[in-house]
């Protein structure tokens, strides 16, 4: 174990079959001091079976039906983004929007790229403080 203990808390926004791959993954890199604490999605099926599967895993989700909410509540230090690609953008944005704001700093892993070109809604641009990072798969 590393000597710093603390624990690295993960949201994920969208919890449907991606999502919950992210947090069996997850799982299996929880002696690397983490755990996923929260998750955001509108699908109330999708919600319980995550809630569910996380459980079997001795985590006690926080549960929120929106990315937006998930971010007020400051309950985690990453965010995981596996919700439909063609939502990544807006969440991108509002999880950009939301870290300018004097407030603790999170950090944006994006399932997909988000097509992150230039030009392509200001993205490139925003993220160019520092503020946000995310790693395309």
């Amino acid at each position: 174990m590393a000597a710093n203990s603390a624990i690295t808390k993960y949201g994920i926004v969208g919890i449907g079959m991606m999502g919950r791959e992210h947090l069996i993954n997850l799982h299996h890199l929880r002696h690397q001091n983490l755990a996923v604490v929260s998750i955001a999605d509108p699908h109330p099926p999708s919600q319980l079976l995550a809630v569910e599967l996380a459980r079997s895993f001795n985590w006690d989700l926080k549960v929120f039906s929106g990315h937006e909410e998930l971010l007020e509540s400051e309950t985690c230090d990453v965010i995981v983004v596996s919700s439909p690609n063609m939502t990544h953008h807006r969440i991108l944005m509002d999880i950009i929007a939301y870290e300018t704001a004097p407030r603790s700093r999170r950090e944006a892993v994006m399932h997909q790229y988000c097509r992150l070109q230039r030009g392509s809604g200001g993205c490139e641009e925003k993220v160019g403080y520092g503020g946000a990072s995310w790693v395309g798969v």
